[in-house]
């Protein structure tokens, strides 16, 4: 577990549940995604990613967290399951951003990032309207 998700995102996650630190690491996320597509000056561009990685840091531990607590999979299925998806990302979304790159240009290829950050804010969203 990463130093940020420890420091901050265990308490958040206690004080407001899991749902909400999901969804307020994606919207952290999304800003920092925007300011990196936005900015020219590469001192911002560091700081916005900073920020994209202060907004995901909590995400993936709560999201073990959460497969590995449903109660209706076995915890063990559970988070290979997490873990064969976070994995399979790491596989399928740099080379779709370096092919799209290749076919347009980066700054539009990592556009493919802000439309995954927005994805996993509605899929938050959506698990938490059936969370209820």
């Amino acid at each position: 577990m990463t130093f940020v998700a420890r420091l901050v995102g265990d308490p958040l996650r206690k004080e407001f549940g899991e749902i909400p630190v999901i969804i307020f690491g994606s919207v952290i996320s999304f800003i920092g995604m925007v300011g990196v597509l936005s900015f020219s000056s590469v001192a911002l561009v560091l700081v916005s990613y900073s920020v994209m990685g202060l907004g995901l840091a909590p995400i993936v531990p709560t999201l073990f967290s959460m497969a590995g607590k449903n109660g209706k999979i076995p915890a063990a299925a559970a988070t290979s399951t997490v873990a064969f998806m976070a994995y399979g990302g790491l596989l399928v979304v740099p080379p779709s951003i370096g092919w799209m790159a290749q076919h347009t240009n980066l700054h539009e290829a990592l556009f493919i990032v802000l439309g995954l950050i927005a994805l996993m804010f509605s899929l938050a969203l959506l698990l938490r309207k059936l969370h209820k």
